[in-house]
């Protein structure tokens, strides 16, 4: 059904591309509708036909993801203790630079 809609809104779209008057020598961009409006006009094919091949592409580029990685569970809480360690080593090793940096001295009793 949603195919249906998006292939009756496409072909009501306008066949000519709007010219840009400028001094300068702009091109004009080529997007995805001059592409299907030109395949439409030139190469005869059907709005359908470009739905059609739109979507198996899609589905082509979707195989080729690679898939993610899962942690169980034991591993994600190894990976939150090493990340906290981590962290507040980086903090303290910040604190400690500004300490340096800025030459505060620390008094103590």
């Amino acid at each position: 059904m949603a195919i249906e809609n998006n292939i009756k809104n496409t072909a009501k779209l306008p066949t000519e591309t709007p010219s840009v008057k400028s001094s300068t020598n702009i091109r004009s961009l080529k997007t995805y509708l001059t592409d299907v409006q030109t395949a439409i006009q030139e190469q005869k094919e059907s709005v359908a036909k470009i739905a059609l091949a739109e979507r198996e592409r899609r589905e082509a580029n979707k195989e080729k993801e690679p898939a993610r990685r899962e942690f169980s569970s034991q591993q994600r809480k190894i990976l939150m203790v090493a990340g906290s360690i981590f962290g507040i080593f980086v903090l303290l090793g910040g604190a400690f630079g500004a300490i340096r940096f800025f030459n505060i001295e620390i008094k103590t009793s």
